[in-house]
C-alpha cells in the first residue's frame, strides 16, 4: 500500500449487483482491501481492481508504471469521423499549442477489449508529480470536446472554461470492484466499510453512473390500442408507481392501478378499455432517504409524455394518436441562407391586432391564426418569411390568462393550455395545429424557441427521479446553471431520449419548420449533434439553431462543426457598439461578412441579430433619451435604427428582428418584461407614427429577399475575391463591394456606412463607381435608383455625411 493514510473517497453502483469502490490514492498493496456492506455486517468476498484504462474513459488519463496515457473512448462523441479527423491533447505541458500539438501529441487508435479507442501515451518522466496540468481534447477541425459534468477529475476557471486535470496519486489502480450482496434496487440504503491497520471508515454507496447509463427504447405515456390503454415511465429507482384516471373533472371518480416493474426500469399496466379523453396522472414512491431523491407517494406527477394537460400542474389528458391532426403535404420551408426571421410572442402579436376578435381569442393560438390569415396582416406585410415563437409547449404560467414568456416548461409535447380556447378537451392539438397551418399558407415558416435546459414549476420530473433527470452537487442540491434553480441533465439517455421523442412530435403532427433551442450549452455538443441526426432524418430541411450559452459556459465555437446555426451575441454587441460609433473598421468587415473567418464554417450559420425577448430592446438600448426610455425616439435615435438595418440585411448570415423592431417598438426603460404583456404587447400604431422607419425596414428586407439581394445571401464560403474592401484612417466607416469577382451570375452591390459624427471620404479606386447607381441611403431606398440629394461620388472617392450609409447597384 502506498505511504500515508489511504480511504474510500466514492463508493457507486455500476450495474444492478456491483459497486464500483473509489479511493483517495492508487492501492499498490498486494493485499486487497477489506470492504464490509453495511448494514448487514457482511463482508464482500469478490472484490476485484479495475482496469486502469476504464478510469481512463471517465478522466482522459490513466497511469502505468512508466507510462501516462491520454485516452478517449470513441463511443462517446458519435459525431468525429475518427478516420479523417485527428485528434490531439493539449494543455500546459504543451503551452497549449495547438500547433506544438500537431507535431507530437497527436491521439492513434487503439483497440482494448474489442472497444474502439483514441489514445497518446508519453514517459511519465516528462512531466513532474508535484506540478498541476491542465488539459483538453481538440480536433483537427479546431473542435474542443465537451467534458461531461460528472468527470472526476473536471476543474472549472472562473469564466466557466472548463479542464480535466493529471492527478499523479490517482491513475486507475484507486478503483475497486466488488459483487454486492443485495441488487441495486434493494441496496439504496447501503454503505461500505473499510478495514484496515489504519482507519475504520464507512461511506455511503452513491447510485453513480450506473444509474446515469440507464435506458430503455420502448414507447413511454398513455398508449391507447384499440381496446386497450397502456401505461408506461421510466423511473429506475422507485418501489411503486401507480395510475390514477377519470373521465369528469368536476366530479372525478378515481380508478388507481399498480405499475408492474418490466426491463428494471420500466413501469407498465395494461387496461382493457380505450381511455382516449380521459385524465390522469402517477403517483411514486421509492427510497427518499437522502439529498439525491424527492420520492413522494402523494404527488400526483403529470406524465412528461403526455400528449395534453389540462394545467401546468395536469392531469395529462390520453390521447389516441390515431386521433391526432394530420398533413396533407409538408410544407418546405426556405432554405437557411434566404431565411428572415421575425422572433415574436403569441400574445404580443395578437392583444393590439387590428382586428376584431374576442377577448379570450387575443390570449392565444385561435386570435393569431386569424391575424395571420388577415390580408395585409403585420408578418406579411413585413416581408419576413419564418416566424420564431417563444415557447408554446406547457408552461407554468399560474391562471392561464397570466401573461409568461413561456420559458419554464412542465411539459414538452402538449401546446401550452393557456393558448388553447378549451384545453379541458385538448383544444390546444387542433388549435395549434390550425395556426402552423396558416402561417404555412402566407408562406412563413414556423420555428419554436424550446426549453430544455430546465423545467418549470410544479417540477414533475424531480418526483420521478432527482439523481437521474438533473444535475447534482456532491450535497444533493440542484445545480443552477440555467438562472432558474434547475438543471436538467440533457446526457442522460432517457432525458435525451424525452427531447427527441418531444421534438419530432412537434414535427410529424404540427409540421414545424425547426427550433431554437434556448441555453443549448447546457444540452452540449455532443446531445446536440444527437439532435441534429435524428431530427434530419424526419424532416431533412429542419431548421435547427443554437442559443450558445449559460451561466456555465459559452459553445459557439464549438458549433462550428455542426449543422447549427447560433445567435451571434459577439454581433449583437459589437453591431451596437459600432451604430453608436464605438466600433472599428476591422470588426464591422468582420461581421459584415459573415463570422467566417473565426467563429462560422458556413454562410448561414450566424443568427445576426441586436435584438430579441431578453433584457432592452435596441430602441432602448441606443437611446439619448435617459433611464433607456425610447418611447419617443430622438431624431438620432431614428438614424441609427435606420443604419441598423441597413447594416443587418448587409450581413452574411441569417438576419433576426424582434416583432416590432421596426415601428421603433419601446418597453420603455424596462429591463426585463418577462411578464409584463403590457409593455411587450405590438402597438401596431406605432407603424403610422414612424411610418419612414417601418418602410425602411421593409424595403431593406424586400430587396435582401430578391434576386439582387441574393449577394448577401451566400449558400457557400464565398471566394477570395468575393469582397473588396475600402476604408478610411483613423475611421470605422466602410465601403464593401459584394461579388466583386463576379463569381455570382448576378450583379455587384457596394455598401457604404459612417456611423461617426463626421463627414468621411473613402477612395475606391479599384471600383468604377460610373458602373454603379444608388439605390438607397439612409432615409430612402427605391431599387429603380433614388433621384436627388445623392451621396457625392467624385474621382472614386465616396464622400460620406456623419450617420449615413448608402446602396449601390451596378447597372
Amino acid at each position: 500500500m502506498s505511504r500515508g493514510k489511504i480511504k474510500i473517497e466514492t463508493a457507486c453502483w455500476t450495474s444492478f449487483n456491483s459497486v464500483l469502490v473509489s479511493f483517495n490514492k492508487d492501492w499498490y498493496s498486494s493485499r486487497t482491501p477489506i470492504l464490509i456492506w453495511r448494514p448487514e455486517n457482511i463482508e464482500i468476498s469478490d472484490v476485484k481492481q479495475r482496469s486502469p484504462h476504464l478510469y481512463g474513459i471517465d478522466s482522459g488519463y490513466y497511469l502505468t508504471d512508466n507510462k501516462i496515457h491520454f485516452i478517449l473512448y470513441q463511443n462517446r462523441y458519435p459525431g468525429i469521423d475518427w478516420k479523417n479527423n485527428n485528434v490531439y491533447v493539449v494543455g500546459d505541458f504543451n503551452d497549449w499549442s495547438y500547433h506544438l500539438a500537431k507535431s507530437k501529441w497527436m491521439l492513434q487508435s487503439v483497440k482494448i477489449d474489442s472497444k474502439n479507442y483514441q489514445r497518446f501515451s508519453i514517459d511519465r518522466n516528462e512531466l513532474r508529480n508535484d506540478k498541476t496540468y491542465r488539459f483538453k481534447f481538440i480536433t483537427q477541425s479546431g473542435r474542443w470536446l465537451e467534458i461531461p459534468s460528472d468527470t472526476p477529475n473536471i476543474i472549472t476557471d472562473k469564466n466557466g472554461n472548463t479542464n480535466y486535470v493529471i492527478k499523479f496519486n490517482k491513475g486507475g489502480a484507486h478503483q475497486f470492484y466488488i459483487t454486492t450482496p443485495f441488487s441495486f434496487y434493494n441496496g439504496s440504503k447501503s454503505e461500505i466499510t473499510l478495514l484496515n491497520n489504519e482507519s475504520r471508515q464507512t461511506v455511503k454507496i452513491d447510485p453513480g453512473t450506473f444509474l446515469l447509463d440507464l435506458e430503455s427504447s420502448v414507447e413511454l405515456g398513455s398508449i391507447v390500442d384499440g381496446n386497450e390503454t397502456i401505461f408506461r415511465i421510466f423511473s429506475p429507482r422507485a418501489k411503486t408507481v401507480t395510475v390514477s384516471f377519470f373521465n369528469n373533472l368536476n366530479y372525478p371518480d378515481f380508478i388507481t392501478l399498480n405499475l408492474n416493474r418490466v426491463e428494471n426500469t420500466i413501469w407498465e399496466i395494461i387496461h382493457p378499455e380505450n381511455l382516449h379523453g380521459w385524465y390522469y396522472y402517477f403517483q411514486i414512491d421509492g427510497h427518499d432517504n437522502d439529498t439525491f431523491s424527492n420520492f413522494n407517494s402523494e404527488f400526483k406527477i403529470l406524465d412528461p409524455y403526455a400528449l395534453a394537460t389540462v394545467s401546468p400542474s395536469g392531469p395529462g389528458i390520453i390521447w389516441d394518436k390515431k386521433k391526432l391532426p394530420t398533413t396533407s403535404k409538408k410544407f418546405q420551408p426556405p432554405s437557411w441562407h434566404d431565411l428572415i426571421i421575425l422572433e415574436a410572442h403569441i400574445r404580443d402579436l395578437v392583444k393590439l391586432a387590428p382586428i376584431d376578435l374576442s377577448d379570450s381569442d387575443r390570449l392565444g393560438f385561435n386570435g393569431l391564426k386569424k391575424w395571420v390569415e388577415t390580408n395585409g396582416n403585420y408578418l406579411t406585410e413585413l416581408g419576413v418569411n419564418a416566424v420564431e415563437l417563444q415557447p408554446i409547449q406547457e408552461f407554468d404560467a399560474e391562471k392561464p390568462e397570466n401573461y409568461h414568456w413561456g420559458y419554464m416548461t412542465n411539459n414538452f409535447f402538449s401546446p401550452s393550455s393557456s393558448y388553447a380556447s378549451d384545453p379541458e378537451n385538448g383544444s390546444q392539438i387542433p388549435e395549434f395545429k390550425s395556426l402552423i397551418e396558416s402561417f404555412h399558407k402566407k408562406k412563413l415558416a414556423v420555428i419554436l424557441d424550446v426549453v430544455y435546459n430546465h423545467v418549470g414549476e410544479p417540477n414533475h420530473l424531480l418526483f420521478i427521479d432527482k439523481y437521474y433527470n438533473f444535475e447534482i452537487a456532491a450535497n444533493g442540491s440542484l445545480i443552477n446553471w440555467t438562472g432558474t434553480g434547475n438543471t436538467l441533465r440533457c446526457s442522460a439517455p432517457m432525458i435525451k431520449k424525452l427531447i427527441i421523442d418531444s421534438l419530432i412530435h412537434l414535427i410529424e403532427v404540427y409540421d414545424i419548420d425547426g427550433f431554437r433551442f434556448d441555453l443549448a450549452e447546457i444540452l452540449g455538443v455532443e446531445v446536440l449533434l444527437e439532435i441534429e441526426k435524428a431530427l434530419k432524418q424526419v424532416k431533412p430541411s429542419i431548421i435547427l439553431i443554437a442559443e450558445p450559452w449559460s451561466f456555465r459556459g459559452h459553445i459557439a465555437l464549438d458549433l462550428k462543426s455542426t449543422g447549427f446555426a447560433f445567435w451571434n451575441d459577439k454581433y449583437r454587441e459589437f453591431i451596437k457598439d459600432y451604430i453608436m460609433g464605438n466600433g472599428n473598421f476591422e470588426g464591422i468587415s468582420y461581421f459584415l461578412e459573415g463570422s467566417l473567418k473565426h467563429l462560422t464554417s458556413f454562410p448561414a450559420q450566424s443568427i445576426n441579430y441586436v435584438e430579441s425577448h431578453d433584457d432592452f430592446c435596441w430602441i432602448d438600448k441606443i437611446t439619448e433619451n435617459k433611464d433607456h426610455n425610447g418611447n419617443i425616439p430622438t431624431p438620432n435615435d431614428r438614424r441609427r435604427s435606420h443604419l441598423l438595418i441597413a447594416v443587418l440585411m448587409s450581413s452574411i448570415g441569417i438576419p433576426m428582428i424582434s416583432a416590432g423592431q421596426d415601428m421603433l417598438r419601446s418597453k420603455r426603460g424596462v429591463h426585463n418584461t418577462y411578464l409584463r404583456g403590457d409593455l411587450n404587447a405590438i402597438d401596431y400604431d406605432r407603424a403610422i407614427n414612424y411610418s419612414g422607419t417601418h418602410e425602411y425596414f421593409r424595403k431593406w428586407i424586400k430587396f435582401r429577399s430578391s434576386t439582387k439581394g441574393s449577394v448577401f445571401r451566400l449558400t457557400t464560403k464565398p471566394t477570395e475575391k468575393y469582397f473588396q474592401m475600402y476604408g478610411a484612417d483613423n475611421s470605422s466607416a466602410i465601403a464593401l463591394e459584394y461579388n466583386s469577382d463576379l463569381s455570382l451570375p448576378t450583379n455587384r452591390l457596394l455598401f457604404a456606412i459612417n456611423p461617426g459624427q463626421r463627414k468621411i471620404s473613402i477612395s475606391i479606386d479599384d471600383t468604377e463607381m460610373k458602373n454603379y447607381k444608388q439605390i438607397a441611403d439612409h432615409e430612402r431606398f427605391d431599387e429603380q435608383g433614388l433621384t436627388g440629394a445623392l451621396i457625392n461620388v467624385k474621382n472614386n472617392n465616396l464622400s460620406l455625411p456623419a450617420m449615413s450609409c448608402g446602396l449601390w447597384l451596378e447597372h
